[in-house]
């Protein structure tokens, strides 16, 4: 069989163009649903999260890492 799941994804989008509200508005890609995404791509969270959320994130293993990434047969976004 397979495995996979369904991760709820809502674009968004700077309120300006203003390099903060860009910065802002990939923050919130990466907490809402890069948390999920990026370690089952790339074996790790995404590094703002790494950074704002320091030692309360988990770290993975390079095994752990590693038995993550690539994990899913397929990703559904909602």
């Amino acid at each position: 069989g397979s495995v996979g799941l369904s991760i709820y994804a809502f674009g968004l989008s700077p309120y300006t163009n203003s390099t903060d509200d860009e910065i802002a508005t990939e923050r919130a890609k990466d907490f809402f649903s890069g948390w999920m995404l990026k370690p089952l791509v790339f074996g790790d969270y995404p590094e703002v999260m790494k950074r704002i959320l320091g030692s309360r994130l988990p770290v993975f293993t390079e095994e752990e890492s590693e038995q993550v990434k690539g994990s899913s047969d397929f990703v559904g976004i909602i």
